[in-house]
């Protein structure tokens, strides 16, 4: 039911984000509590449905921060000292230059890697255009993830490299692609969207 305070404007104009996010973290991730999620561009609309559902499932989170304002929009969800539940345990850095998003991960792990990962693009080569440069590399993607890991995806011309399929391999991990309009499409869904 739609909280009292919310208009309804607001409430629909969250509703697509928030089909997607469910639809990408117990659909394809099979999120539960306990597991580590990192989202890329966490300020997005859907990176910040992805974060409030995991939270509200126990689930913690990592995402990375694309500029300096997103930065500090992120660090205002993380608490304060004392806090029990944190919305996000770390915002990592991807605007200045060339980050470690791998080391990051790991530390913050204790060297294990996420259990999902939710990106909306990803770089599939080193040569992109600058505005692509800030978009995670896929192989960066699979190396954050941990043994049995789930890379979500909304990368439609995704191509994985012989050496990326051994690496999901060997971690015998997971990657489902998230096509938005799937869900208003389903049968057992047909009109409850609208």
């Amino acid at each position: 039911q739609k909280p009292e305070k919310l208009s309804s404007v607001c409430v629909a104009g969250a509703l697509r984000d928030g089909v997607c996010a469910h639809t990408a973290l117990h659909t394809h991730a099979r999120m539960a509590a306990g597991h580590t999620l990192l989202v890329m561009d966490g300020a997005s609309p859907f990176g910040l449905m992805c974060i409030q559902l995991a939270c509200y499932h126990g689930v913690k989170v990592l995402t990375t921060s694309p500029s300096p304002q997103k930065q500090t929009f992120l660090e205002q969800l993380r608490p304060s000292v004392g806090i029990q539940d944190p919305l996000v345990a770390r915002v990592i850095p991807v605007h200045n230059g060339s980050p470690d998003l791998l080391s990051a991960v790991l530390e913050e792990t204790g060297g294990l890697g996420v259990d999902i990962v939710v990106d909306s693009e990803v770089r599939l080569h080193g040569d992109e255009k600058e505005e692509e440069k800030l978009l995670p590399h896929k192989h960066d993607i699979i190396s954050v993830l941990g043994v049995g890991g789930h890379w979500v995806t909304s990368h439609k011309n995704l191509q994985l490299d012989p050496p990326d399929c051994r690496l999901l391999y060997l971690k015998s991990a997971s990657v489902s692609f998230l096509n938005p309009e799937v869900w208003t499409a389903s049968s057992a869904q047909q009109g409850r969207y609208l």
